[in-house]
């Protein structure tokens, strides 16, 4: 299953994020796949896509950041996953 995560960053905390970031990475655990991650270019907004079995799955990679971060996940699907409900 797929999910996006966005994540708003405060900026008081910015600098903390890409120090965190740095030194130990997007804090994924081996049995989550991720896709994409995307940044805004103010590094105040970021947009992930990973794989995993389930949501309970994705509570590593809050633990890691939620103590900098205000983060929301929303389970995703495909254009092609859609298209497949609906034909």
């Amino acid at each position: 299953m797929k999910f996006l995560i966005y994540c708003e960053i405060d900026p008081e905390k910015r600098d903390e994020n890409v120090a965190r970031l740095k030194a130990s990475g997007p804090g994924v655990p081996e049995n989550v796949k991720l896709v994409s991650i995307w940044y805004s270019a103010t590094m105040l907004e970021c947009w992930c896509v990973v794989e995993a079995e389930d949501a309970t799955s994705l509570g590593e990679i809050q633990k890691h950041w939620t103590d900098l971060n205000f983060n929301q996940i929303t389970p995703v699907l495909t254009e092609d996953e859609v298209l497949q409900i609906f034909s």
